[in-house]
């Protein structure tokens, strides 16, 4: 951002509820990830997925045992519970 940049009262506002809603953000995509591994055809786009997920709980909040012991097992339904109890 070049120095001196001011935004409008307007664009405050859309940036501010940018980052009011991360979390929302976070959690949706930590759900997409969850039906993505459910449906994953190839080991490769499955490693892929599992990198995202790590990145994601991580950006959570997730404890970091936890975090380590749900991606080093790749257990699709510890997964989905971690990710249901961060929403619920």
């Amino acid at each position: 951002m070049p120095k001196g940049q001011s935004y409008t009262p307007h664009q405050r506002k859309i940036i501010n509820r940018y980052y009011e809603h991360a979390d929302t953000r976070t959690l949706q995509k930590l759900a997409e990830l969850v039906s993505d591994l459910y449906v994953c055809d190839t080991e490769k786009k499955a490693d892929r997925l599992w990198a995202s997920a790590e990145k994601s709980l991580t950006q959570a909040k997730l404890k970091p045992e936890r975090i380590k012991r749900i991606i080093g097992s790749r257990d699709i339904s510890a997964f989905a519970g971690a990710v249901g109890e961060l929403s619920g």
